[in-house]
């Protein structure tokens, strides 16, 4: 029965991938086993050319000019001194080793490892070495880069996957321009290119064009970083295949509304990120900047300045995490400001390390001249990466609901079951949050924060919207439709519904319909359209800072904030605040980086019976606020009563919501 049922998985997860993902991935797994049968060393190129080209991180060598920029390199610097003495912090997991690195351990976690073999850590290094240059930043760069080149000598393990030879021949070479002038390194250089070199030849020929994503984007950036810094023949056909692939990717990936298709929005930074340096990159050693790419650095910009919360960061929906890039929203915006030439994108006064790194003091000094620019953040609805923005910008609230697609059809991994679940944001502060994203690792805890439960929306007969299940993979998908939408000076609206539960029985369309009186209340309805009995679980996920005290059967104040509110339910039959919960299944817990997780207060409201089922909540400022539903044969009226004004919400199954 198990295998059966794991048959029906992956069935419908291949239903949805292209005939080209299956040719490529025959491909790339029957060379491999080629390769690897062969048994052959991996090619250490001798006849290589190195241009004399410009950095990316231009800023090195001004880092010692402003002690300002001191509490900007401290951890750095702090990071580096603990690599010289063996010890490696990736996703909040420290581990030290005794001599060199040990690149294969099984115990490691695979995500681990592959931060290993990233030599992400190189930037700091150099932070080191540019700030306290009588160091051992360059020799523990040395000692490194000999051992992964001895351990890595055949074509197996996480060393040779795209994906870490793409981020590792960027942060190689970032390390090769900072050695040239060093004149003891000239030997060791020679090894480092010619393995370089070697790398960027196997990855030419094993670009993830099955997977495509944020994975074949960093593929084609290493090759145009190896197709730049290298001259002759191949290292050209590299760099101009990787534009024309990065061309077609970016009209496939960078949606009309800016997202990326991913539609996460921690990926959304690593590309807008990715972009950047390419065409930064190619602009410094004089090569063309495509006006395409040019465009998706702007488009892109513009959709996180519509996104991005009061507080200055991302909302933490799907697979998003936070302290993952070595800059904040805020500053990778100032770099697009420079890189653009336009000011409008300087959101915030501080220009921090990663700013530094590529600007140096002249970009310092243009982009102080610059005003900080406070954009025109609005209500909006993004119709290509599905997410409604809701803003109070007086009060500073904001509330981003998910109504999109879960995931491009070909690409789930960092998908999550989160229809219709959304971020509250109250006077700047995170208050009602998606759970985040803990660990890729498959099991307990990768299940959990992609499951329904773990987000701001209903589960039916305990099942999970979409089927997520491995680390990044979902069979049956919600598909999910928005049915109207209504900003006003006076309050906000939204209704969408999806059909994640239709394979069930009975069969359940949710429809959700949340609607902001603007300064006073936000009401969230859940209706459940269908024929026959069922019960259902309305999950709503509370910041750590923040708390709950009964103030009723079904009412509770709620604290931590700058001023105190009430969450009242209505429709429910029983209610539950869980924290930290680990048996019969976790839930209560917040995780806004990698490897760390924290308690959280998390209301379960529970109903059941006969379909259809309408049941909600409201959140009010001041004092409670009360809700009564009256049912017809044709509508539903809500009505809340808030500081003695009455409001009703008609709801009818044909057509749009009705303000009273």
């Amino acid at each position: 029965m198990k295998s059966l049922a794991q048959g029906r998985l992956f069935f419908h997860t291949a239903r949805y991938l292209s005939l080209s993902q299956f040719w490529y991935r025959a491909k790339r797994l029957l060379r491999k086993r080629w390769w690897q049968w062969q048994d052959k060393p991996i090619p250490h190129c001798q006849t290589w050319t190195l241009v004399n080209f410009e950095p990316l991180y231009l800023g090195l060598s001004d880092l010692q000019q402003n002690p300002n920029w001191q509490a900007f390199t401290a951890p750095a610097v702090q990071q580096a001194t603990a690599i010289a003495q063996g010890c490696f912090q990736f996703l909040n997991n420290e581990v030290a080793f005794d001599a060199a690195p040990q690149w294969h351990n099984p115990k490691l976690s695979h995500l681990w490892r592959y931060h290993l073999h990233y030599f992400d850590y190189v930037t700091q290094l150099l932070v080191w070495q540019a700030v306290q240059p009588e160091n051992d930043a360059l020799p523990t760069f040395q000692k490194l880069a000999l051992s992964w080149i001895a351990e890595n000598g055949r074509y197996a393990g996480d060393g040779w996957h795209p994906y870490t030879i793409s981020l590792r021949t960027v942060n190689w070479l970032h390390a090769v321009h900072a050695l040239r002038t060093e004149p003891h390194a000239t030997k060791f250089l020679n090894t480092l290119l010619s393995s370089l070199y070697g790398q960027a030849k196997m990855l030419f020929s094993d670009l993830e064009l099955d997977v495509r994503g944020n994975h074949l984007i960093e593929n084609l950036r290493a090759l145009i970083w190896a197709g730049t810094v290298f001259a002759g023949e191949e290292p050209q056909r590299w760099r101009q295949r990787a534009l024309e692939l990065l061309e077609r990717e970016t009209a496939a990936q960078i949606l009309p509304d800016g997202g990326h298709f991913e539609r996460t929005p921690g990926y959304h930074l690593v590309i807008l990120k990715d972009y950047l340096e390419i065409g930064l990159f190619l602009q410094r050693n004089q090569q063309a900047v495509p006006y395409w790419l040019k465009t998706a650095v702007q488009q892109m910009a513009d959709y996180l300045l519509k996104i991005i919360s009061p507080d200055g960061n991302v909302p933490l929906l799907k697979d998003t995490a936070r302290q993952t890039m070595l800059a904040s929203p805020q500053e990778l915006l100032t770099s697009v400001a420079l890189f653009l030439d336009d000011p409008k994108y300087k959101t915030d006064a501080v220009f921090g390390l990663y700013s530094m790194l590529l600007w140096g003091c002249a970009g310092w000094q243009k982009q102080n001249e610059w005003p900080v620019h406070k954009p025109e953040h609005s209500s909006r609805w993004l119709p290509d990466s599905g997410y409604i923005v809701m803003r109070d910008k007086q009060k500073q609230d904001y509330l981003i609901v998910d109504v999109g697609k879960v995931c491009p059809d070909y690409l789930p991994a960092h998908a999550h079951a989160d229809a219709l679940s959304y971020e509250l944001t109250i006077n700047s502060k995170r208050f009602i949050v998606d759970s985040g994203v803990y660990e890729y690792t498959a099991g307990l805890w990768r299940n959990y924060f992609r499951s329904t439960p773990a987000h701001n929306t209903v589960a039916v007969a305990e099942q999970n919207q979409s089927e997520v299940w491995g680390s990044f993979r979902v069979a049956r998908r919600a598909q999910t439709k928005l049915l109207t939408h209504q900003f006003s000076e006076q309050y906000q609206l939204m209704q969408a519904e999806h059909n994640g539960y239709r394979r069930l029985s009975p069969a359940v369309i949710h429809r959700r319909t949340i609607y902001w009186h603007l300064s006073q209340y936000w009401l969230w309805v859940d209706e459940l359209w269908g024929t026959g009995t069922t019960n259902a679980t309305s999950f709503i996920h509370l910041h750590p800072n923040i708390t709950a005290h009964r103030n009723g059967r079904s009412s509770w104040q709620i604290t931590g904030s700058t001023q105190p509110f009430w969450l009242s339910c209505f429709g429910s039959q029983t209610t539950a605040w869980l924290q930290g919960q680990l048996e019969p299944n976790p839930q209560g817990w917040y995780s806004e980086a990698f490897g760390k997780k924290t308690a959280n207060n998390t209301l379960e409201i529970h109903t059941q019976g006969q379909l259809p089922l309408r049941f909600g909540y409201v959140l009010s400022r001041t004092e409670p606020a009360s809700v009564k539903i009256e049912t017809t044969q044709k509508a539903a009226i809500i009505t809340t009563n808030h500081r003695g004004q009455q409001q009703s919400l008609i709801l009818r199954h044909d057509t749009p919501p009705q303000v009273l």
